[in-house]
């Protein structure tokens, strides 16, 4: 008896190429519509504008290559990681932010020209937030007095005192 081959979960680039060309096509000549690209990042130091969504590499490639962007953050029923991020990085003046429940091709057109005419701003982005976090919290297991509010220094006494024993 054969074994069933496991479902294989097509990505967007993949899932709809009739929607691509389609929405391709439509394009003014000097628009240009990319599929994903290993060189991205590249490619993003010398676009004039990116319209992107708001995930976590993407925008790390956004503030590398300090590019102006929008972007549309995903959002269903319980995703806000993407929108909080989106929205603190308008607040710093680094990129527009449309929400996804605005989308109208009117809406994008203005928030292109607003980000069209900002100076490209670039920002300070801690990298290595998990090596950080990581010596923070065994600072914080080695020495809880030092960690600000009783609540919080019973916390790390009561749930991580042993980790670093013996």
């Amino acid at each position: 008896m054969a074994t069933p081959k496991p479902a294989r979960r097509k990505s967007a680039p993949e899932h709809s190429n009739q929607a691509f060309e389609r929405l391709a096509e439509a394009l003014p000549d000097n628009v240009i519509l990319e599929r994903y690209r290993r060189e991205f990042p590249k490619m993003l130091r010398r676009c004039r504008l990116s319209v992107s969504q708001a995930g976590y590499n993407t925008i790390l490639d956004i503030l590398t290559a300090g590019a102006r962007a929008v972007v549309v953050p995903f959002a269903s029923e319980r995703e806000t990681e993407q929108q909080l991020r989106a929205e603190r990085l308008t607040a710093c003046g680094v990129l527009e932010l449309l929400p996804e429940t605005q989308l109208t091709a009117a809406e994008l057109a203005h928030a292109i020209e607003r980000a069209i005419k900002r100076d490209r701003r670039m920002i300070s982005v801690e990298m290595g937030g998990a090596r950080r976090s990581a010596h923070l919290i065994g600072n914080m297991i080695r020495d809880p007095e030092s960690i600000p509010g009783q609540i919080n220094r019973d916390f790390v006494s009561q749930f991580a005192g042993g980790i670093i024993d013996g």
